[in-house]
């Protein structure tokens, strides 16, 4: 038991599985994720878009999927693409 209990944070935590699969239904509109990082209770997500207003609209279809969706970081890339951070915690059902 004290070795599982150690583990525990290994074990416990977002499906990464359900997260995909989720993320896989939203349409994007020429978003791209580059990163996903699912931890104990908190996804984060790294990608591009075409513009600032397609990320705008992401966030808020991720707000069905996530709770405390927030957009942590967005920037121009040299293409001329909008690359950005959305971090947003499991909803628990």
């Amino acid at each position: 038991m004290k070795e599982l209990k150690g583990k525990e944070d290994l074990l416990v935590g977002i499906n990464p599985l359900d997260v995909l699969s989720r993320l896989s239904q939203l349409e994007r509109h020429g978003v791209v994720f580059h990163e996903i990082t699912a931890g104990k209770d908190q996804i984060i997500m790294k990608g591009e878009a075409p513009s600032l207003s397609d990320i705008q609209e992401l966030k808020g279809k991720l707000e069905s999927l996530f709770n405390e969706v927030t957009l942590s970081d967005s920037k121009a890339s040299a293409q001329g693409r909008m690359l950005f951070t959305i971090t947003g915690k499991e909803k628990k059902v």
